[in-house]
């Protein structure tokens, strides 16, 4: 099956807003095994929408449309589907009783005259509940084709695709389509493309797609299958064989943020864990903060961005400060055995370095970054990363991410009883 989205919105063709809907949709149908054909945005024109309107539903099964079912006078879908589809607008009794009721959940008696026109659709359309809004949405069939017509806020479109939109794909769909994402950090997306370029002649049905999120790279695998059992095995047999060609590499799956895997990793081995950040200003500490409930595991983060700060609350010496400078592994081993004592944390880490856009030497140019990594009971070390990027967010990114993994393997290695993590290794 083809699909096709519309999106419509003069703030999304002028830049004022970024069209997160049909990125999501996009994903959405794809993982259903729908193929997507074309991503359309266009403002609020009659002209444009209806002339959108009529050229995709003659190229493909469906049409998604999203935007312009509001209340105001920019708000044309309704009007320009009755044009595309031969018809003509009327008040849609059941999409009148929708938002007659929203308007009473919201403790608004009256229906004002601007809000009923959203229950003035094509005549012969389906109305679609909308549980979050006052907008319904609404259907157009023209023999195999049809479009579908949602809300633009994200939170009314998704509820209504899920609850619309995915079970008519399914009852379409000819054979189970299941996908599954393996994230993957240090390793360029260009090589993985080498490594991984044989797996569709080894697995049936298997198709690999890659998608790269600096500093990140996701893998993905769509298996389409005659069952749902058969494709599941093909996919649990693919993701093994990517996860034994990348081995660590791989960090976390099927949505699972680094941070979600870290913080679970200390979980599971009971241990503590603190951060000293200079070039990232709190950013890795920033990741492990947003999955709630982390304090179990994370008990806290200095940002010691000044050479002063280094010195007073984390112990770094001016002497070494002077003598290696603030980006070098002598330091940032200090900074991280000055947090792991002032916090009390079992395993800690620290980032110093140069995120540019300017600032960098010959010896230490833009993108040098250096870690030192604490651990009870074993010594402090270090490491230098050099990362390819001068854009400043990009270097702090990284490194970021990087912190996190060593923390990881160093939670590894600490209750392990062979071997400590040794100085210049990487994760």
């Amino acid at each position: 099956m083809r699909a096709a989205l519309l999106s419509t919105g003069t703030e999304l063709v002028r830049g004022e807003l970024v069209n997160s809907n049909a990125a999501w949709l996009g994903a959405e149908l794809s993982a259903l095994g729908v193929e997507v054909t074309e991503h359309v945005a266009v403002g609020d024109d009659r002209a444009d929408i209806v002339g959108a309107l009529t050229r995709l539903r003659a190229g493909n099964d469906w049409v998604i449309c999203t935007g312009g079912l509001g209340p105001t006078t920019d708000d044309l879908t309704a009007e320009c589907a009755a044009h595309a589809f031969g018809t003509h607008l009327a008040r849609s009794s059941d999409a009148y009783t929708q938002v007659e009721a929203r308007f009473r959940a919201m403790g608004r008696p009256e229906v004002s005259a601007s809000n009923a026109k959203q229950a003035d659709l094509p005549v012969g359309s389906e109305v679609l509940e909308n549980a979050y809004g006052t907008a319904p949405g609404f259907a157009c069939r023209s023999g195999e084709h049809t479009a579908f017509f949602l809300p633009g806020p994200p939170k009314e479109m998704m509820l209504m695709f899920v609850q619309h939109l995915v079970p008519r794909a399914r009852l379409r769909a000819k054979h189970t389509h299941l996908l599954g994402v393996l994230h993957v950090f240090g390793v360029p997306e260009s090589t993985l493309g080498d490594l991984c370029s044989p797996l569709e002649a080894e697995f049936p049905g298997l198709l690999v797609g890659y998608r790269a999120r600096v500093p990140v790279v996701d893998v993905k695998l769509q298996v389409t299958g005659d069952s749902e059992p058969q494709a599941q095995a093909v996919l649990q047999a693919a993701m093994a064989r990517v996860r034994g060609l990348l081995g660590d590499k791989v960090y976390g799956e099927n949505g699972v943020s680094l941070a979600e895997a870290v913080l679970a990793e200390f979980r599971t081995r009971g241990l503590t864990l603190s951060l000293a950040e200079s070039c990232t200003g709190g950013r890795a500490a920033a990741l492990l903060t947003a999955i709630p409930g982390c304090s179990d595991v994370f008990l806290g983060g200095v940002v010691s961005y000044a050479n002063a700060v280094k010195s007073s609350l984390l112990g770094v010496p001016e002497a070494m400060l002077r003598e290696h400078g603030a980006v070098s592994e002598h330091v940032a081993g200090a900074m991280a055995a000055g947090v792991r004592a002032a916090t009390g944390s079992r395993v800690a880490v620290a980032i110093t370095g140069v995120a540019g856009p300017d600032g960098g030497t010959d010896e230490k140019p833009v993108g040098t970054v250096c870690f030192g990594i604490s651990a009870e009971g074993a010594p402090t070390h270090a490491l230098t990363r050099t990362f390819p990027f001068r854009k400043r967010e990009w270097v702090q990114d990284a490194s970021s991410h990087v912190a996190l993994l060593l923390a990881r393997k160093s939670a590894k290695a600490l209750t392990e009883p062979a071997g400590q993590p040794g100085r210049g290794s990487e994760p």
